[in-house]
């Protein structure tokens, strides 16, 4: 049987958006959330120090993203959205880290305390744009269930193995090794469903620039966006302007470990005529496909309208 304690601390203030600007660069802060959450796994016969630190963290991680989910459907815009707690609780995995505060292990009780510090704004607006990409929605989604189904096994083959190490009948040594060896490929299984840090992790300056372009007759003017995106374990999030105002632009993308970076963009065209044709204040979105070096980038937008997008690591 599976003992546990655990404590949850909780640090909020009131979230707010101030944009800077120099020159013609724009970049976003606000308060961050931190949720911090402790749990101690007590190991069995079949556990070491690896595995019992694997399952320490998944617990430990999904506490921490439950309470985050809790916080973002009270006082963020998702809860103005149809997604249920399950999804939000998914698609925050993808875009925010885990960091360990402190563990020890001594023996038979693995203790981990962790935190997951986040802007709440910008992952509401993430996981808004992540439920309209699909593709991406139903990838996390299917790691989300491997986890659950992975986690579950885990518990099944650690309970086998404590029944059939009780057992007297013949032939449980043998069997005792076969489930050992299922228990230990589930929890490596387990333990890739850890965040890794990547090579394009940091703060980026990105320069995006769109073209004249003449459609239907209408004549749509250039222009240029400067601002800053910030990756983390690959996942690259950044905005122009204010979220949802004339003028803005939220963008969302995930690197590769090769470099080949695809990008969702959201926003809202102004209120000049001149500049976004006959759609004035509406709200639009495209993709971009590009490729990545550990100091810049540079990716191109697929649909319609040629817009090009520059990025330097700062």
């Amino acid at each position: 049987m599976k003992l546990f304690h655990l404590k949850s601390f909780f640090c909020s203030s009131v979230p707010f958006v101030i944009l800077l600007q120099m020159g013609t660069w724009q970049e976003a802060t606000a308060l961050p959330l931190t949720v911090t959450r402790e749990y101690t796994y007590r190991a069995s016969d079949a556990d070491s120090k690896l595995s019992s630190r694997t399952i320490a963290m998944e617990q430990v991680k999904r506490l921490l993203l439950e309470e985050l989910g809790t916080y973002l459907v009270s006082n963020t815009e998702v809860k103005n959205t149809a997604l249920s707690k399950d999804e939000i609780v998914t698609y925050s995995a993808g875009w925010v880290a885990t960091v360990v505060v402190k563990e020890v292990w001594n023996g038979e009780d693995y203790y981990l305390k962790a935190k997951i510090t986040a802007d709440t704004d910008e992952v509401a607006k993430a996981i808004s744009l992540m439920h309209d990409d699909h593709d991406r929605a139903a990838e996390l989604k299917q790691l989300r269930n491997q986890a659950n189904d992975t986690l579950k096994e885990v518990q099944r083959l650690r309970k086998e193995l404590a029944a059939i190490k009780l057992s007297t009948k013949s032939g449980t040594t043998a069997k005792v090794e076969t489930i050992q060896k299922d228990y230990d490929k589930a929890v490596a299984r387990l333990a890739t469903n850890t965040e890794v840090t990547t090579v394009f992790d940091g703060h980026w300056a990105v320069s995006l620039h769109c073209d004249d372009f003449k459609i239907l007759g209408h004549l749509t003017k250039g222009y240029t966006y400067n601002f800053f995106v910030d990756v983390k374990d690959g996942r690259l999030i950044g905005q122009y302007g204010q979220w949802a105002q004339p003028n803005s632009l939220l963008m969302i993308g995930e690197i590769q470990q090769d470099g080949i970076v695809k990008i969702s963009a959201q926003g809202q065209t102004g209120t000049n005529p001149a500049y976004v044709g006959r759609y004035i204040n509406k709200p639009y979105s495209y993709h971009m496909n590009g490729k990545f070096t550990q100091t810049n980038g540079t990716a191109s937008r697929v649909e319609l309208r040629p817009c090009d997008a520059t990025f330097f690591k700062q």
